[in-house]
């Protein structure tokens, strides 16, 4: 049986609330849908904007026939896990956090949280650079293969929201 939209949107996909202070906006994020963020002046507006954002996600990967994938529930993680640094890393690690006011595991928290955000935007830059150069390819080789273009619907929703990125992305 083939889900729908409707199945999709029913599901309790996690959200991430963040507050960044370089865009002075609220920022929203579903982890299990990469790519899916949109922000807001409130968290209620992020909230609403997200809710668009995650739709528009959805709907995208739908017609573009790609996987979707649905929420992993409840996560078991205590939050605490044991790490070892060389002593060196670790000094300027701490450095890194009082030149910022913070501590150690704030510090370290936000860090790896850039680094998760980072990896992600990786491989949807990835998937997209493949997906052009196949389109090259196809190109060269005479067939009307078209290069990536986003819709109607998408361009619409991402002035509406603003901060919406990577919504036409893939699982």
């Amino acid at each position: 049986m083939r889900k729908t939209l409707k199945y999709y949107l029913g599901l309790q996909y996690r959200m991430t609330l963040d507050f960044d202070k370089e865009s002075d906006a609220w920022v929203i994020r579903y982890p299990e849908l990469p790519g899916c963020t949109s922000h807001g002046d409130t968290p209620a507006r992020a909230i609403a904007e997200g809710e668009a954002a995650k739709a528009l996600w959805l709907e995208t990967a739908m017609d573009e026939g790609q996987t979707i994938p649905e929420p992993r529930g409840e996560a078991t993680y205590s939050g605490k896990f044991l790490l070892r640094l060389p002593k060196v890393l670790h000094e300027e690690a701490v450095e890194c956090a009082q030149r910022e006011g913070t501590t150690l595991n704030t510090y370290l928290v936000h860090v790896i949280s850039e680094g998760v955000a980072r990896s992600g935007m990786k491989n949807f830059i990835e998937q997209l650079e493949t997906r052009k150069a196949g389109s090259r390819r196809n190109f060269v080789n005479g067939s009307k293969s078209e290069e990536p273009q986003i819709g109607r619907k998408e361009k619409k929703s991402s002035r509406r929201a603003s901060g919406l990125t990577a919504v036409h992305r893939a699982a």
